[in-house]
């Protein structure tokens, strides 16, 4: 598998260092690739639980992350603002199949996590917990609790996105 690196910024707890970092969608999780200089042989490798952050001209952004499995990974950057969004896919195209013998029973894709981050309070966006999530979140906007109040969950992943810009949008202005 050839791999492509880009100049970019990576901000370990000690340094920041200009390198070239091996392209990654929207997560590094178990080692972020590194070259010094684009034509080295072999990459440096450095672990995410070391850093803080990785910055690609200041556009594109992955932050530390605390996940739902209790790794550190980076990740990208969705919204930023008072409230900042990061989604990470657990599965790249697969999902969970029950079987009973030869028989598929069902075969269910397995879901992205939601983080939202406020204050430095990192928040996993569940269907049991949303609600008061969102409720310790979205503060001091009286449209956004009632949102709070009416939303489904499906509904309110579905539109994650615009929803954290819209409030960032409001909160800033």
């Amino acid at each position: 598998m050839k791999r492509t690196y880009r100049w970019g910024e990576m901000i370990t707890q000690k340094d920041t260092i200009q390198c070239y970092l091996e392209e990654m969608e929207n997560k590094y999780s178990n080692k972020v690739r590194y070259k010094l200089k684009l034509n080295d042989k072999r990459p440096l490798k450095i672990k995410p639980a070391n850093m803080v952050q990785i910055k690609f001209n200041d556009e594109e952004i992955y932050d530390r992350i605390n996940n739902a499995q209790n790794e550190f990974v980076l990740l990208k950057r969705l919204a930023n603002g008072p409230v900042r969004l990061y989604r990470e896919n657990l599965s790249i195209g697969t999902s969970s199949t029950l079987t009973l013998g030869n028989t598929m029973l069902y075969e269910k894709p397995i879901p992205d996590f939601y983080y939202l981050v406020k204050y430095d309070q990192i928040y996993i966006m569940s269907k049991l917990t949303f609600r008061e999530s969102l409720k310790k979140i979205f503060t001091d906007n009286p449209e956004f609790e009632k949102l709070i109040d009416e939303i489904k969950y499906r509904e309110f992943i579905n539109n994650i996105e615009e929803i954290v810009k819209d409030y960032n949008e409001r909160t800033s202005n």
